[in-house]
C-alpha cells in the first residue's frame, strides 16, 4: 500500500537506489538527494523524483515526513542529526554509526525532536530469520543447542570512490557485512558474555559466548573473485529438529524427514514480501504513518548490536577474547 508520506532518500549509490526503488511504491511523494549531481539527477529522472544536491537545502525547502539515509557510515551521525533536528523521522542504513558515541548522539537527537529513528537491519525483516527467531523463542522443537550463521559476497566494488574497500572508513567486512548476523544473534539471544573474532578486513569468523551448552558462531567474507555469487544462511540445531537456510531455501529436518516449515506459516503485515528491504521499509512507513514506535528494531537495541560488533573488531585487532558482560 501507499502511505500519505513525503520521503527523501539521501544517497545515490547501490543502497540509495535500492531504497528509492521501494519508496516510490510506498510513499505519496519521493525526493532524491545526492552530492553526485550527474548520477543523482539521472536516477531521480528515472524514478520521476525531485532532486537536490544538498541535504540542508532540501530540508529548508521541503516538508518531509521521513528521510532514508544511504550514505557512507562516517556521515550517518551528522546527516541523521540534521534531519532529526529539522523535524523528520529517520531510517538510517546499517551500521548505526562509526562509534558508539555517534550512535548515542543520534538517539539523543531523536528523543529531543520526538521523532522515530530506526537502523535498517534488513535481516530482522526476513521471513526465514523471523521463523528462526520464533523457534528459539517458543522452543517448539526444544532447546537451541547449536547455531551458525554465514554471509559471503564478492568484494564491494560498487561503492562511491570505493569507500567500502577501505577498512579505516567502512570497518571492513566485520562492520559492513558480518554485522547483519551479529545483530540477528544479539537480537535473538541477547548480549553474549564475550566474543572472539579471527580473520582480517576481508574475512572473519566469530565465536559468541552463551554458556557451555550452546555453541554460536558466525562467519562472513568478501571474496576477491568478482563473479562470486552472494550467499547467506544459517544452520540451527534444536533438541528435536534441525533448521537450515541454504541457497535461499529453508528446510526443517525432523525424524519424520524434511519439510518446508513456512508452507502454512502466517506472517505479520510487514513480512508479506520475500524482499527484506521492502519489508523493513513497509514496517517503518507503517510506524511513521500510524504514530507508533518501531519496536521490532529500536535504536537502543541496535546500539547494543553495534557494541558487540565493535568488540568483534577489537578482538580481530588484538587477537584476544573481548568481554561484554
Amino acid at each position: 500500500m501507499k502511505y500519505p508520506l513525503t520521503v527523501a532518500v539521501i544517497g545515490s549509490g547501490f543502497m540509495g537506489e535500492t531504497h528509492l526503488g521501494v519508496f516510490v511504491n510506498k510513499a505519496q511523494r519521493v525526493i532524491l538527494c545526492s552530492n553526485d549531481p550527474e548520477k543523482g539527477q539521472a536516477l531521480a529522472d528515472r524514478y520521476g523524483c525531485a532532486f537536490y544536491s544538498n541535504h540542508r537545502q532540501m530540508l529548508e525547502a521541503e516538508r518531509i515526513d521521513l528521510v532514508s539515509i544511504c550514505v557512507p557510515t562516517p556521515l550517518h551521525a551528522s546527516i541523521s542529526i540534521d534531519c532529526l533536528n529539522a523535524g523528520t523521522h529517520v531510517l538510517c542504513e546499517k551500521p548505526f554509526a562509526s562509534t558508539l558515541a555517534e550512535a548515542e548522539d543520534m538517539i539523543r537527537a531523536a528523543k529531543a525532536a520526538n521523532k522515530q529513528l530506526m537502523i535498517a537491519h534488513c535481516v530482522r525483516f526476513s521471513r526465514y530469520y523471523h521463523y528462526l527467531r520464533s523457534c528459539i523463542a517458543d522452543r517448539r522443537y526444544g532447546k537451541l543447542m547449536y547455531l551458525h550463521l554465514f554471509r559471503h559476497s564478492a568484494a564491494p566494488g560498487w561503492s562511491a570512490s570505493n569507500w567500502l574497500s577501505d577498512p579505516r572508513i567502512s570497518g571492513g567486512v566485520v562492520r559492513d557485512l558480518h554485522i547483519h548476523d551479529t545483530d540477528l544473534i544479539k537480537h535473538v539471544l541477547g548480549m553474549p558474555g564475550s566474543v572472539y573474532t579471527t580473520g582480517d578486513h576481508l574475512s572473519c569468523s566469530t565465536s559468541y559466548a552463551y554458556g557451555t551448552d550452546l555453541s554460536v558462531t558466525a562467519s562472513g567474507s568478501w571474496r576477491t573473485t568478482k563473479s562470486f555469487a552472494f550467499d547467506s544462511g544459517f544452520d540451527a540445531s534444536f533438541e528435536g529438529a534441525v533448521l537450515q537456510l541454504k541457497n535461499g531455501t529453508l528446510r526443517l529436518l525432523t525424524e519424520e524427514g524434511g519439510q518446508d516449515p513456512l508452507e502454512n506459516e502466517e506472517f505479520p503485515h510487514y513480512l508479506q514480501s520475500l524482499n527484506d528491504y521492502e519489508n523493513e521499509i513497509e514496517y517503518f512507513c507503517h510506524c511513521v504513518a500510524n504514530g507508533c514506535s518501531p519496536d521490532l528494531c529500536m535504536p537502543t537495541d541496535t546500539l547494543e548490536s553495534l557494541r558487540v560488533n565493535l568488540a568483534e573488531s577489537e578482538s580481530l585487532a588484538t587477537g584476544g577474547i573481548v568481554a561484554l558482560k
